[in-house]
């Protein structure tokens, strides 16, 4: 399973931000509807609701970013997001050793 996926990769930066957009409140009802913006480039979503609800593993999928762990399988992208400096001190945790 890749990390980076169509739905999640932003032109400008290695995942998507997202942040829940106020604009269209006006036009859309908002029990149905959620619009959300990258803040890196700008990219809109609109997540349809079901029953109040949004599909689970495509939002979770879209917003990787706001999952990343230190540990784990997410560790590689936390430290190359939200920590550069020290991406190659932490490189073990994600080797592989045989």
């Amino acid at each position: 399973m890749s990390l980076i996926t169509s739905l999640n990769k932003c032109p400008k930066g290695l995942l998507h931000d997202f942040h829940v957009e106020r604009d269209g409140q006006k036009v859309l009802d908002l029990a149905t509807v959620k619009l959300e913006r990258c803040r890196a480039c700008g990219e809109r979503v609109r997540w349809n609701k079901v029953n109040g609800r949004i599909d689970n593993k495509k939002y979770l999928e879209a917003h990787r970013r706001d999952f990343l762990q230190r540990e784990g399988p997410t560790a590689k992208l936390f430290y190359a997001i939200y920590q550069p400096e020290e991406f190659e001190e932490n490189k073990w945790k994600w080797t592989i050793k045989l």
